[in-house]
């Protein structure tokens, strides 16, 4: 069966875009992003990374010239995407430049006459060297470097392209999976979740259902997320014995719908990013994997644990985003897929999460064109180049999804092996959750103690 796409448009899936660190450094500076001006401290901190980030372009453009004789160099069609982003980035008036906004905007907690001290001090480096530089970048990209870049996309086509891959593979999914086996675990997740879907759609329960409600007023949409998170809040406890206490809030966004954690010791909530473009309906299974039990709760209750602070802000991306996409799949405990297309979003959404292990392996280990990738990703109704472009990007980036959300389910299918009707999910998450993010290996190590001690008890009872 040939899927027909949902009506969910690129921008609102949850993953990232393009990974480009005058981007980003240009979207934190507007304050967008995770930075926050809120102190002389704060002001301090981000004027030093402005005049860091000049000396890092000097580096990047040498690196890449270096890269250039090696025969290491991006592909064109992600370098052309570079270029395209920092455009809209660059802005020679510092008065409405990017660098400037989040000083400009956002500055709180301090004098007005400090303020005016660092409006000017951050003035002036914007002139005389932020922008130089960005401009001195950009310029590279545009006039030397798009021209040495490769017309190829996969990383096997690199110098010691499939071992750096591999390598690339075991760091974002914390397993020693090969790309073959990621392949085919991608492979046969596709063919369950598009069996499943296909069943959805052909049900009686879907061929009656009436619409959701859609509307194209964020304010409408926002409070149709709150009203979730109310209705959600009141079942947690089905699955949880722990609650955050850190707030969460909700903000529209013209960028990816992401969220964005809070900290519980300064009084700030987490913030879920809402892009209310689009397809103007709730999706709950957005809200499930980027807010509760997903990333806010995941989060919060590692920042709010007593461990050292490098593993209290630790971001393991096959633990992280793993447990994102597995909460998805507890909207059916927590009766959020009772209308039919509520559970189709949700098939479609972790469509695209498998359709990734398939390609990105494909394009990084199998020698794939872009034509086919793309074709693949089409035949499922997702004609999205630019999730294309971002597999390119970050070769292996894109795998940490799925494989972190099959090793939780193992883990899970095993304790229920072992405890049968003893099982509780509520322990088992408290397991799962109660080191904060770690990488995969060690949560199996960790449930190996679990169930070895498990059975110790047992046997001595």
């Amino acid at each position: 069966m040939n899927l027909r796409a949902l009506d969910f448009p690129e921008e609102l899936l949850p993953f990232d875009h393009l990974n480009c660190v005058p981007v980003e450094f240009a979207l934190e500076a507007s304050g967008k992003g995770r930075f926050l001006f809120d102190s002389e401290m704060s002001l301090s901190a981000f004027y030093q990374r402005m005049v860091g980030f000049t000396d890092w372009v000097d580096q990047a453009i040498k690196n890449m010239r270096v890269g250039s004789k090696a025969g290491v160099v991006f592909p064109k069609v992600v370098v052309n995407k570079m270029i395209d982003r920092m455009q809209e980035f660059y802005e020679p008036d510092v008065g409405k430049s990017p660098f400037y906004q989040g000083i400009d905007k956002n500055i709180k907690n301090i004098s007005s006459k400090s303020q005016s001290i660092w409006k000017e001090k951050y003035y002036h480096l914007i002139k005389g060297r932020v922008n130089p530089a960005y401009l001195k970048l950009l310029n590279f990209l545009e006039n030397e470097y798009v021209h040495k870049a490769r017309e190829s996309i996969g990383m096997s086509e690199l110098p010691n392209g499939i071992e750096w891959y591999q390598f690339r593979s075991e760091f974002f999914t914390s397993s020693t999976q090969t790309i073959k086996e990621i392949h085919q675990l991608g492979l046969n997740e596709v063919e369950r979740i598009h069996k499943a879907l296909t069943k959805l759609q052909q049900g009686d329960a879907y061929k009656g259902f009436t619409s959701l409600e859609q509307s194209n007023d964020p304010e409408k949409l926002i409070n149709g997320y709150a009203e979730l998170y109310d209705l959600t809040r009141q079942k947690i406890e089905l699955l949880f014995n722990d609650i955050p206490k850190t707030a969460l809030y909700f903000e529209e966004t013209n960028i990816v719908s992401h969220y964005k954690p809070g900290n519980l010791e300064k009084n700030l909530p987490g913030k879920f990013m809402l892009n209310t473009r689009g397809s103007g309906f709730v999706s709950n299974s957005l809200f499930l994997h980027e807010a509760v039990p997903g990333h806010h709760y995941q989060i919060s209750l590692q920042q709010e644990m007593k461990l050292p602070a490098f593993r209290r802000l630790a971001y393991m991306g096959a633990y992280i985003e793993g447990w994102g996409l597995y909460a998805e799949s507890l909207g059916y405990d927590l009766g959020l897929y009772q209308h039919p297309r509520q559970e189709e979003t949700r098939y479609h959404m972790e469509l695209l999460r498998a359709i990734r292990l398939v390609v990105d392996t494909g394009v990084h280990g199998m020698h794939w064109s872009y034509e086919k990738a793309l074709n693949y990703m089409k035949a499922y109704g997702f004609n999205y180049r630019s999730e294309l472009d971002r597999y390119i990007a970050i070769p292996a980036q894109a795998l940490s999804y799925k494989v972190g959300e099959q090793s939780i389910l193992n883990l899970k299918k095993r304790v229920k092996q072992s405890q049968k009707d003893e099982f509780d999910v509520k322990q088992f998450h408290d397991l799962i959750l109660g080191q904060g993010a770690v990488p995969l290996f060690v949560l199996e190590e960790m449930v190996d103690d679990y169930l070895n001690n498990y059975a110790k008890l047992n046997s001595n009872s």
